[in-house]
């Protein structure tokens, strides 16, 4: 009798952290068929390029009860919505926070069911936009769960389902919002849709990793393993395949139906789809000009790289001998940029927010790069190339980044000299960040230099709650004049990144 209770309790310390709600999402006929007939599109999906970050508008609705308690935190949707971004950006996507927040007191809808789904949320909806309602429960039917959002389809632009309903305690620390926003751009849950069961081997001629399970072959195999992890995150199941190959499923991926705390995961696949949906089955969703931004700074944990400004003196040391400051006035910032080689000025492809080189250059190429800014402000400039290493080109020591008066145009490197492209091959990066508060730049290095990603990615993970929303922002190639205008509002930073192939 010792022993038995033994085993119980042992058994139940596997499986506690099992038991909450999961998912409720629901793979519907037509969401599968859209599905499969994209699979060769996004298979053949190139995810190794940069890419411009596309913006995503996120409208929040907070459900209370009537006396106006009991709902989520501001700063725990917030926190949510900044753990949501680090993993996003790995597949070029920011999620912006549209300015206020909609509170709505209602004992009924407080506890949730999607039967209530259609009134309610018809009612509060903000079109193209990505709404998310947190409630205090969530039931899919007869179930408790998490959450649950929408797969993408060929209806989704007309559909009114652009939504996610997430249940507070599931949110408040957790990864239900990173799963739901998952399937919304169009990835299956690890164990698979509703195909044919996925088998473990990878072997080309056997593996059907292609089209079963969640259709994508980085991802190991899973037999879905709910109530199989335990505390450390480790599959103990012994379940087999039809082949007779023991499962080696991920429990740590965010798509599984793991414990609570060890989803923490996406898989180069899952971002590389993620991505294609963006663009190709949820481009109708886009920032429209006018849209106004929440005012996240507050509630952004992690520490700022902006600094206060200057009150009496120029505190970066400015070449001149004056101590007068003027102070940024107004929202804009504005100006132009241009590399050249030789004199003649390099083409450039826009692409989003990236401006690319037309053509490969060398090792040893010499260049040089010239910059305006109309608007009284702070201008830096880093570059940095595949071995993620960061160079501050500007200013240096001796120098000041804040720009006292409009118009004012340099050339870098000063004195005559020129920048040169050394033995790195692959690509180079410059990037001029223009900003109406001073930036600490040796932070925002170290802090670039330890995160994954491209450079663009590891720019935004860093920055992310500080730059300008592209519906702000007006990129434009003139003659390979990179030029751009922008309204700051409540963030503070502008950035132009230049990407060159070197071989």
């Amino acid at each position: 009798m010792k022993y038995t209770c033994l085993w119980i309790v042992i058994l139940m310390s596997f499986a506690y952290i099992n038991v909450n709600a999961q998912c409720g999402a629901e793979l519907t006929d037509e969401d599968l068929a859209y599905m499969q007939k994209a699979q060769t599109p996004m298979r053949s999906f190139n995810a190794n390029i940069t890419r411009g970050v596309r913006d995503f508008p996120v409208k929040v609705h907070i459900i209370r009860r009537q006396n106006g308690q009991g709902g989520i935190s501001e700063a725990s949707v917030i926190a949510a919505l900044q753990k949501a971004n680090e993993y996003y950006i790995n597949a070029n996507l920011r999620f912006i926070m549209l300015k206020g927040i909609n509170y709505i007191d209602s004992d009924q809808y407080y506890s949730f069911s999607n039967k209530q789904e259609d009134e309610f949320c018809n009612r509060w909806d903000v079109d193209n936009v990505i709404n998310l309602y947190f409630f205090g429960s969530v039931k899919r039917g007869n179930a408790d769960v998490c959450g649950y959002s929408y797969y993408p389809n060929s209806g989704s632009a007309r559909s009114d389902k652009d939504r996610v309903a997430l249940r507070n305690d599931c949110v408040d620390g957790g990864s239900t919002l990173i799963h739901e926003l998952g399937h919304f751009f169009s990835l299956f849950h690890t164990h698979g849709g509703r195909s044919e069961k996925e088998l473990v081997t990878r072997s080309t001629g056997i593996r059907n990793c292609e089209k079963a399970g969640d259709a994508l072959c980085d991802t190991p195999a899973d037999p879905m393993i709910l109530n199989e992890v335990s505390r450390d995150c480790r599959y103990f199941g012994t379940r087999t395949d039809a082949r007779g190959e023991k499962y080696q499923p991920d429990p740590k991926n965010i798509m599984a139906y793991s414990a609570s705390g060890c989803r923490q995961r996406f898989s180069k696949g899952q971002f590389a789809r993620m991505n294609y949906a963006a663009l190709n089955m949820r481009n109708y969703i886009t920032m429209k000009p006018g849209m106004k931004t929440h005012n996240i700074a507050a509630g952004v944990k992690k520490p700022t790289v902006t600094t206060s400004l200057p009150t009496t003196t120029n505190t970066t040391k400015p070449t001149t001998t004056s101590t007068t400051v003027t102070y940024p006035k107004g929202n804009t910032l504005s100006g132009e940029i241009m590399l050249q080689i030789s004199g003649r000025s390099v083409d450039m492809q826009l692409d989003g927010n990236l401006y690319r080189s037309s053509r490969p250059f060398y090792s040893g190429t010499n260049y040089q790069m010239s910059l305006t800014n109309n608007d009284i402000g702070f201008v830096y400039v880093i570059g940095s190339d595949l071995t993620k290493k960061n160079t501050l080109l500007y200013p240096q020591p001796h120098q000041t980044a804040y720009m006292q008066t409009e118009h004012t145009r340099m050339t870098l490197p000063s004195g005559g000299s020129m920048f040169q492209m050394d033995n790195t091959q692959g690509k180079d990066y410059l990037c001029v960040l223009y900003s109406k508060r001073p930036i600490n730049m040796r932070l925002v290095m170290q802090e670039m230099q330890r995160m994954d990603g491209n450079f663009m990615q590891r720019l935004y993970k860093v920055l992310w709650h500080q730059l300008v929303p592209q519906n702000q922002i007006q990129y434009s190639n003139k003659n390979n004049r990179l030029v751009f205008n922008a309204n700051a509002g409540q963030q503070n930073i502008v950035p132009i990144i230049i990407e060159m192939e070197h071989k």
